[in-house]
C-alpha cells in the first residue's frame, strides 16, 4: 500500500536536507534531464518513470518523451519534486496518496544519478534495493528492482529515508564481426649477414706417404 502524505514522519537523517518523497537529498553532484510527460497519466513526485511509447499523447521526439512506469520496460530515471507545482492547484495530487504529481504534458525534471528523498511503506533496511509498485511509486519488498538504485539510509514505516539513484545508461548494439584479413604485403629487403659460424670439427688423418715420397723427400732435404 503506498505511503499517505497524510501518515508521513519526515525525520531527517544526519548529514541531509530534509524534505519529501522527490526533493534532492543533498546539494552534491546530480544528473537531471528534462522530459515531457507524453503518457496519458499523472507521475507522482520521487516514482519512476519510463521512455515513452511511440504512439503516446503528445506527438514530439520518444527521445524527448517520458511516461509513468510500465512493468518491463528499463527505467530511465526518478520524477524531481518540482516546487513550481502546488498543491492547490486542482489535479496535482494525488488522490490515493495526497503526494503532487506531474501531470500529462507537464515537463517532468528526470533524476538519474543522486540521492533522493523517499518515502517507506515498510522498514528497510540501508543497502535494500529500490522496488517501485505497478505505477512506480517506491514499495519495500516487493515489485519490480530497479538496476542501480539502493537504500542510502536505514528507515523505518512511513518515514521519509534516503535512496541513491545511479542509471546506467542503455547499452548499446552488438559488437560487429570481424573482417576479411587483407592482402600480402610485398617482401621486404634481406637482412644483414649473420655472424661466423662456429670451427667445425677436426677431419680424420690422410693416407700414409709412399716410401718413394719418403726417399724424394729426404733427398731433397741434403741437396
Amino acid at each position: 500500500m503506498p505511503v499517505l502524505l497524510a501518515d508521513l514522519e519526515p525525520d531527517i537523517p544526519e548529514g541531509f536536507l530534509p524534505g519529501f518523497p522527490g526533493d534532492l537529498a543533498d546539494i552534491g553532484l546530480k544528473d537531471t534531464i528534462s522530459r515531457l510527460n507524453r503518457g496519458d497519466e499523472p507521475i507522482s513526485f520521487g516514482s519512476a518513470v519510463v521512455d515513452a511509447d511511440e504512439d503516446a499523447s503528445f506527438p514530439v521526439n520518444t527521445d524527448l518523451g517520458c511516461q509513468r512506469f510500465v512493468a518491463g520496460r528499463r527505467v530511465i530515471g526518478f520524477a524531481k519534486s518540482d516546487f513550481a507545482i502546488r498543491p492547490a492547484i486542482v489535479g496535482y495530487t494525488d488522490p490515493d496518496t495526497g503526494m503532487l504529481q506531474y501531470q500529462p504534458g507537464d515537463i517532468v525534471q528526470v533524476i538519474r544519478d543522486a540521492r533522493m528523498r523517499q518515502a517507506a511503506d515498510a522498514d528497510v533496511e540501508q543497502g535494500a534495493p529500490v522496488t517501485v509498485d505497478e505505477n512506480g511509486r517506491v514499495t519495500v519488498g516487493g515489485g519490480t528492482a530497479v538496476p542501480g538504485c539502493t537504500w542510502e539510509t536505514s528507515t523505518k514505516q512511513n518515514h521519509v529515508g534516503i535512496i541513491q539513484i545511479l542509471i546506467q545508461p542503455a547499452a548499446g548494439g552488438a559488437e560487429g564481426t570481424a573482417g576479411p584479413p587483407g592482402p600480402t604485403g610485398a617482401q621486404g629487403p634481406a637482412g644483414p649477414a649473420g655472424p661466423p659460424g662456429p670451427q667445425g670439427p677436426e677431419g680424420p688423418p690422410g693416407p700414409a706417404a709412399s716410401a718413394a715420397g719418403v726417399a724424394a723427400q729426404s733427398k731433397s732435404g741434403r741437396s
